[in-house]
């Protein structure tokens, strides 16, 4: 049974989400349109009407920690349909958008990435760091050479080799691992510790909505069901259910194949 629940409209989160692309959002009149004709939403509590009504009285709460903003595709069926023009779609985008800067760590740097005002700072720090381990590997190559050997260090090419041009010769090895192997390590620990949090809010919501009885997170069944979805993942066979953008999935496909095709090869690289 879901448990009483106490309405704390936050403002500032409202401001937020239309600042991210939700700005039609206080047209919604809650007709329930857009659940209906959306062919994905599930027909146990579907979405996006529910969503719609949380952030209009910005429940904050209710909508970061809701695992149906993520099965929005924004396909545009909704918004397509919709009376007044509210485009659910867009404000359950801007929803995911606060979602990932919420779960950010730290916090501060999700919201910079929305915000295009702090792009300079955004760019001057990888620009502080390269010049740093720049300057640490062109002054410091035969010192780092005597002590570790080799001329991995060096950012000179000594003349260009005759079967080819190297690239290390030009860019010092161990600047590039100097700066990726750290930056990678980092990625993935605060991936990690978002992700835990982000799981563990989303069982705790499903919970206070009664769409479960677990009272902790079971991570076999949560792994055995990431293992049953992933086919329909790769496939996109929830694209290819709108009616509306149905050639998005094409181009999405492209791109998801893409990073893990570059992943593959990235990490093949390094190991060898």
């Amino acid at each position: 049974m879901a448990e009483r629940y106490l309405i704390d409209p936050d403002l500032d989160f409202i401001n937020e989400v239309v600042g991210l692309g939700g700005s039609d959002l206080k047209k919604c009149y809650q007709c329930a349109t857009c659940s209906v004709v959306c062919p994905i939403s599930p027909e146990n509590k579907p979405f996006p009407r529910k969503e719609m009504i949380a952030a209009s009285w910005g429940l904050k709460d209710k909508l970061v920690c809701n695992h149906d903003i993520w099965l929005c595709h924004n396909c545009g069926d909704c918004s397509t349909m919709c009376p007044r023009g509210a485009k659910p779609g867009d404000v359950l985008a801007a929803v995911r958008s606060y979602a990932i800067s919420d779960y950010a760590t730290p916090k501060s740097l999700g919201k910079m990435v929305n915000d295009p005002k702090k792009l300079p700072i955004l760019f001057g720090i990888p620009v502080i760091l390269f010049a740093f381990f720049a300057i640490l590997t062109t002054f410091g190559g035969d010192l780092f050479a005597r002590i570790f050997g080799g001329e991995f260090w060096y950012h000179t090419h000594n003349g260009l080799p005759l079967e080819g041009i190297a690239h290390s010769k030009f860019i010092s090895t161990w600047f590039v691992d100097l700066v990726f192997v750290p930056l990678s390590i980092w990625v993935v620990v605060i991936f990690a510790m978002g992700l835990k949090r982000f799981l563990n809010d989303i069982h705790k919501n499903a919970l206070l909505e009664g769409k479960t009885e677990k009272k902790e997170l079971d991570l076999k069944a949560f792994l055995k069901s990431i293992v049953n979805v992933l086919p329909t993942i790769l496939r996109h066979d929830k694209f290819n259910e709108c009616s509306e953008n149905k050639e998005r999935s094409t181009a999405h496909m492209m791109v998801l194949f893409g990073f893990i095709g570059l992943f593959i090869v990235t990490g093949i690289f390094f190991l060898v």
